[in-house]
């Protein structure tokens, strides 16, 4: 796998080097404005189509002259009045035609404007005042498709005539327009072909799978291209045959699609965006800037210098703009050196770390006395790994020392280069080298602390170097102290680091010594746990104790030790300390089930009822979410089962009764429990010798798990 990253990054460092063969990248333009619905490029302008009016500003329509830096109101002129609380879904698509500019509504059927969006007016003679998902235009002819219905114009809008043919009864999603051909994808039911203006139609469906749904249909030239069961399929005779198209992988969902020329984009979830050069023939990626994974296209717009997406994050709710220069050379609008930087930024935060590489190297490119950008890229390609990687990280440091020689920060990048390094000369088996590079980084990172003394980050480091050159005392030294400083603070990021260096000790088959540092010992004493060497962790624990360390949390964690190995004195002893510390209801219910294991019944019922007690006061104290709930019933179930066993050993046959009709109050989500205490039930009676009952409480337990005498 390095092997692989090292070739791809070699690969990287060559594009580099002649940026004017570097592909165009993605840019972040910012978050989209609120309600988006559909985008359109007209003229030079970008119109939004919104899902509410009434944010931003009063307007249904929005416009930017800036490629989506910033957006303003369409004058909202011959909309009905009261618009702004009738367009709660708004404008769901639009279509252009020369000056022509139609907006197709939600229940408001299909508006016209002839003047770029300052003016509009009602276009809907004949046409229901419905929803208009799609409007295609071709010469004279206009088509509005609704949920299950078509309609065609031949004047602009002033009239329309309902051309669904053969389809009545059918969901149709989008329509196309191919010369004389019109084209609908339905739901269910693929592809029909109209010949005649939509007045007779056929299914066209060969080639694509049985009974698909085609929710987005595109034409450019002669080629025909829908999106069917995440596939993509193309067509050059108007649909009566469809082969699928190569350089775009199976199981891809299609968002939108766009032509402009014989240039057609399609936008995906998860996968980004294709690009074919030639109507649809042949596809490739062009994800070049961002990391497609992260984002699903809803809208896809080319205009003549630019290509603009609107995109939703899959993990999470933001919805933004991107674009892409299209061509060749310096396009209007090429990103400047600020929004290189900005999209370097991004992509770092987001750890999306070759992006950050190709941004921040865009940014010294134009600005190469650019220190950020030459410390980011160093850093980006730290995360990224690998010996070519380190070198060109390296190299990046170099120049910022050059640019800046007081610069401190460098010598932490340039610390963690030198610890990587160390350990891939660890993994090669040359200690000495490894020794060398430790040394380099320990030196590094010291006049980093110095300048940074409130890092607990380069703090930690200095210790990884020192394990990387297997000064264990070291390295634990430096791990400890940053632990001892806020001991509150167990955070993953210090036990990971701890457990690599108890790690490195359990390989070389010897104790780690924690020295004074009863944290250490305590995470010490987890770190066994987990190797499920019990009797190493009881030490541990017993050694942080001793070092002073009294929190409840380390002898629950020896008398849970003590309790798996069966040393119950010891384990008691331990309860007695914790309900000491924190008397809650599980250290009772703790101690009661030792006593109960000792045979000292009174003792365990007395510390059952101490448990049932505290939790009742504990829930009267506390909100809890339903997770929680769900605990304190499964506690309040152990509890009562507790008490009632311990009172059947006792062969107090009533009370056993009582606490095991108790626990069942405390089965709302059961599983088995209920039948496992119903069956208890059963067994009491048996022993008291009341056969009816007895019976009677076994068979409803069978009833509802016949396998619950097994359990």
């Amino acid at each position: 796998m390095k092997k692989i990253l090292a070739i791809v990054l070699m690969g990287l460092g060559i594009s580099l080097s002649f940026p004017q063969r570097a592909g165009a990248q993605w840019m972040k333009v910012r978050e989209e404005p609120p309600g988006a619905m559909c985008l359109i490029a007209y003229g030079s302008d970008l119109l939004a189509g919104l899902m509410s009016s009434l944010t931003p500003g009063p307007g249904v329509i929005l416009r930017s002259k800036d490629m989506g830096k910033s957006w303003e109101a369409v004058d909202k002129n011959g909309w009905p009045p009261g618009s702004e609380a009738i367009f709660q879904k708004g404008v769901y698509c639009f279509a252009a035609s020369g000056p022509y500019l139609f907006a197709g509504t939600n229940g408001l059927g299909v508006f016209l404007s002839t003047d770029g969006g300052a003016s509009w007016k009602a276009a809907n003679t004949g046409l229901p005042a419905f929803t208009i998902y799609s409007i295609r235009v071709s010469g004279p002819n206009i088509f509005a498709v609704g949920v299950d219905d078509v309609f065609r114009s031949t004047n602009l809008g002033a009239s329309w005539t309902r051309v669904n043919g053969e389809l009545p009864n059918i969901k149709i999603c989008d329509l196309a327009i191919c010369g004389p051909h019109i084209i609908v994808g339905t739901e269910d039911h693929g592809v029909f072909v109209s010949k005649d203006n939509g007045m007779t139609w056929s299914a066209a469906n060969a080639g694509l799978p049985p009974n698909t749904s085609v929710y987005h249909l595109a034409v450019s030239g002669t080629s025909v291209l829908t999106s069917a069961s995440r596939s993509v399929y193309r067509s050059a005779d108007n649909g009566r045959s469809w082969a699928a198209v190569s350089g775009i992988p199976k199981d891809t969902d299609v968002g939108c699609f766009e032509v402009n020329g014989p240039n057609v984009y399609i936008g995906t979830e998860g996968r980004g965006v294709f690009q074919s050069k030639d109507n649809g023939k042949n596809w490739m990626a062009i994800n070049l800037g961002w990391t497609p994974e992260n984002y699903g296209v809803m809208d896809l717009v080319a205009t003549d210098t630019q290509l603009f997406v609107r995109v939703k994050a899959i993990y999470g709710y933001s919805l933004e703009y991107w674009r892409m220069p299209r061509g060749v050379g310096p396009a209007p609008g090429q990103p400047t050196t600020q929004e290189y930087l900005d999209n370097a930024d991004r992509a770092y935060r987001e750890r999306d770390f070759a992006n950050a590489v190709v941004f921040y190297s865009k940014v010294v490119e134009q600005d190469p006395k650019s220190v950020h950008a030459w410390l980011q890229r160093a850093w980006s390609y730290v995360n990224l790994g690998g010996k070519p990687s380190f070198d060109s990280a390296l190299a990046d440091t170099a120049t910022v020392l050059e640019l800046e020689p007081g610069n401190k920060d460098v010598y932490w990048v340039r610390g963690e280069i030198y610890i990587n390094l160390a350990n891939s000369s660890l993994d090669k088996k040359n200690a000495k080298e490894a020794e060398d590079y430790a040394n380099k980084a320990i030196a590094d990172l010291q006049i980093a602390l110095e300048a940074n003394p409130k890092s607990r980050e380069i703090a930690l480091n200095i210790g990884d170097a020192r394990l990387a050159k297997r000064d264990l005392e070291g390295a634990l030294a430096d791990y400890a102290k940053v632990l001892e400083k806020d001991p509150n603070d167990w955070n993953n990021v210090i036990i990971s680091h701890l457990d690599r260096l108890f790690e490195t000790c359990d390989k070389q088959g010897r104790d780690c010594d924690c020295d004074g540092y009863k944290d250490a010992w305590y995470l010490a004493g987890k770190f066994q746990d987990r190797k499920k060497h019990f009797d190493r962790a009881i030490k541990c624990y017993s050694k942080a104790i001793e070092l002073g360390l009294t929190d409840s949390s380390v002898y629950w964690s020896r008398a849970a030790d003590y309790d798996f190995i069966g040393e119950l004195d010891k384990a008691l002893s331990d309860a007695n300390t914790i309900i000491k510390l924190d008397p809650r209801s599980y250290a009772y219910k703790f101690r009661a089930d030792i006593y109960q294991r000792k045979g000292k019944l009174d003792k365990a019922i007395d510390d059952y009822h101490k448990a049932n007690k505290a939790l009742r006061g504990e829930i009267k104290k506390t909100e809890y979410s339903e997770q929680t709930a769900q605990a304190v019933d499964k506690e309040a179930y152990e509890i009562h089962l507790g008490t009632a066993d311990a009172y059947m050993k006792k062969q107090n046959w009533s009370k056993a009764i009582d606490e095991y009709q108790a626990a069942i109050e405390f089965t709302v989500n059961p599983g088995l429990r209920r039948a496992f205490v119903l069956y208890r039930i059963g067994l009491v009676y048996q022993k008291k010798g009341d056969a009816a009952n007895a019976q009677k409480y076994i068979q409803q337990a069978e009833a509802m798990d016949p396998e619950v005498k097994k359990r």
